[in-house]
């Protein structure tokens, strides 16, 4: 089963980001927010969502993290899809790549 999750602003309680996981949504946050601050990581310090979560934490927050559905992994791209469209027909920016779900297809062994 894979969850479903969005992150959210705590400073301006907006939702910024909807993703896909396996794991828990304690460890998940925790890579989001632990390779903001990985060197290595170069390719992330140009993100708009990951430069707002370094925002965060320098703030003294955290990005809070919700989960909004689990579902099947051969479905979770569909749900994925369904909820980042739905923020944005809120008018809610999301800082994410467009169209990019393909958790199924990355992460799930068939």
């Amino acid at each position: 089963m894979i969850k479903i999750y969005c992150l959210v602003d705590p400073i301006t309680h907006k939702p910024f980001y909807v993703g896909a996981t396996r794991r828990s949504l304690k460890d998940r946050l925790y890579s989001h927010i632990v390779g903001r601050f990985d060197p290595s990581y170069i390719k992330s310090l140009s993100s708009r969502r990951n430069k707002l979560i370094r925002e965060i934490i320098e703030a003294g927050q955290t990005p809070l993290i919700y989960c909004l559905i689990i579902v099947p992994s051969d479905i979770c791209d569909l749900f994925e899809r369904e909820y980042y469209n739905l923020f944005l027909s809120q008018g809610i920016e999301l800082l994410q790549h467009k169209h990019r779900f393909t958790y199924q297809q990355h992460y799930c062994k068939k």
